[in-house]
């Protein structure tokens, strides 16, 4: 890709765009736009009278007030113009999660252009929107007479499916975990085959909530979202997520992973941070999220020899509140998970496949928890709402 060529004012650093014909202020994500709509008039060969820029929504409905990052105009048999591609941008450090794509599908509800994509300088995904369908495109970028013509070929994703406990623990299997950010620097090496398979098993196998005062309603299976957390961290890979009826019989969509962190020494932001493992779960409400729940596998999943099971409990660690102040939320909501003034989560066989009778509990454990946490931080919320 290009470099863009950057000029300076006394306002700092500027870009030129030559759709508007006019500096912009120089972000990373406009970086990443301007090197975009190089590649689609020089490379592709859009003409740039048919590429408009944060172009606002409002003039397909004055009611919206947000703005697609890039649209591309066709002309029709009657010489009107009307939407053939809408971009959505993101900065390169961005990851293009299901939450990127989901957006710029409400934008095309309104704007009905027939492709949409997500690029983030990077990588760039095209699809076609069919008849209700998201049909992706093999390439990242087609000329415009293919777009108009349609002459666009179409790849198949195979829906994620379950692995055999051979292939989970083959240690090329665990090495491509570990390359992914999946599993920790710092995780005991002892711990990957299993967590390998608990992974497995949560983005794949069946969920289940029994016996327990929350339910779930529909099982959306896998995406890639990214969620962030107090400390600045972010934590994009793929969910398994669940619309749940919760303690309040509200509908909450539940996202969980388990992914790793990084070792870091004397860093900025992360400070000194050994490289766990993490299983997080993120509620989220009307378009907004944020983890509820970070159980670090390294600590809180305690072997023991004698039954070969991983027992699996929490202190109740939370920012911002004291352990008591959680575990007294969980003893009013959820009393059955309190074992010996500490939260008991379940536990897991070590060394062999999961089952849906050995996963069940726990998971149904760890979902509830997650509620009770969420319900601990909206009482603090509102109690500050009266003062």
């Amino acid at each position: 890709m290009r470099k863009i060529k950057k000029y300076r004012n006394k306002r700092g650093t500027l870009i030129y765009c030559p759709c508007r014909k006019m500096f912009l202020r120089h972000t990373a994500e406009e970086e990443v736009r301007q090197k975009i709509l190089a590649i689609l008039i020089n490379e592709v060969g859009i003409p740039t009278d048919s590429i408009d820029t944060e172009y606002p929504l409002s003039k397909f409905n004055v009611q919206l007030k947000t703005r697609a990052d890039i649209i591309i105009w066709q002309m029709d048999c009657l010489g009107n113009e009307k939407p053939l591609l809408v971009l959505e941008v993101k900065a390169k450090n961005i990851p293009l999660t299901d939450h990127a794509l989901n957006q710029v599908r409400a934008y095309n509800q309104t704007i009905q252009a027939k492709y949409i994509g997500i690029t983030n300088g990077t990588l760039t995904y095209l699809f076609e929107e069919k008849n209700g369908e998201m049909l992706p495109l093999a390439e990242d970028f087609y000329s415009f007479q293919q777009l108009v013509d349609g002459k666009v070929t179409y790849i198949s994703y195979q829906k994620m499916r379950r692995l055999s406990y051979d292939l989970i623990t083959d240690e090329h299997y665990l090495k491509l975990l570990r390359n992914e950010g999946y599993i920790g620097e710092g995780t005991p090496i002892k711990l990957h085959p299993f967590i390998a398979e608990l992974r497995n098993y949560l983005l794949t196998g069946q969920i289940t909530v029994q016996d327990q005062p929350i339910s779930i309603v529909e099982d959306l299976g896998c995406g890639y979202f990214s969620f962030g957390n107090a400390a600045g961290g972010a934590f994009p890979g793929y969910y398994r997520s669940l619309i749940l009826k919760d303690l309040n019989r509200h509908h909450k969509i539940y996202r969980i992973t388990i992914i790793g962190t990084d070792k870091t020494q004397n860093d900025p932001t992360f400070g000194n941070r050994s490289g766990n493992t993490m299983m997080n779960v993120a509620i989220e409400d009307m378009g907004t999220g944020s983890f509820v729940l970070q159980l670090n596998i390294d600590k809180f999943f305690s072997y023991e020899t004698e039954n070969d099971v991983y027992h699996i409990f929490h202190n109740g660690r939370r920012n911002g509140y004291k352990n008591s102040e959680v575990i007294a939320q969980v003893e009013k909501h959820a009393p059955h998970l309190i074992q010996e003034g500490k939260i008991y989560l379940g536990s897991l066989p070590a060394n062999r496949t999961l089952t849906k009778e050995d996963a069940s509990t726990f998971i149904s454990n760890l979902i509830l928890y997650a509620n009770v946490r969420e319900k601990l931080q909206k009482k603090r919320k509102k109690k500050a709402a009266r003062y």
